[in-house]
């Protein structure tokens, strides 16, 4: 996906069509580039909802410098339909790298 800024911002959108789509999110690998250690904010966001403590799934996360922490889910993946968002921060711009790995399905 990229380097993460330091304001809430979306990184990925769950297609609106077909209306049965379902994104299957495995798992969301997050590297600190920086000699410093940073912290995160990873967020799953319904549709017309913004990025808050009560939709996190990572918050305030501490990455140690030059580091690399996987999330992994539950049963192996996180559900995402129509519309919702992956909305994401750092705290400082262009040090943190975000990658997401999952697939999109037509049920």
């Amino acid at each position: 996906v990229g380097f993460l800024t330091n304001s809430a911002a979306t990184y990925y959108t769950a297609p609106a069509s077909p209306d049965n789509a379902i994104t299957h999110v495995f798992n969301i690998v997050l590297c600190n580039t920086d000699s410093a250690e940073r912290s995160v904010r990873v967020h799953i966001v319904d549709n017309g909802a913004s990025a808050a403590q009560s939709n996190a799934i990572a918050y305030n996360l501490v990455l140690p410098a030059n580091s690399i922490t996987k999330l992994c889910f539950g049963e192996g993946e996180l559900l995402l339909t129509k519309n919702m968002t992956i909305q994401a921060l750092a705290s400082a711009n262009s040090v943190v790298t975000m990658g997401l790995f999952g697939a999109e399905q037509a049920s």
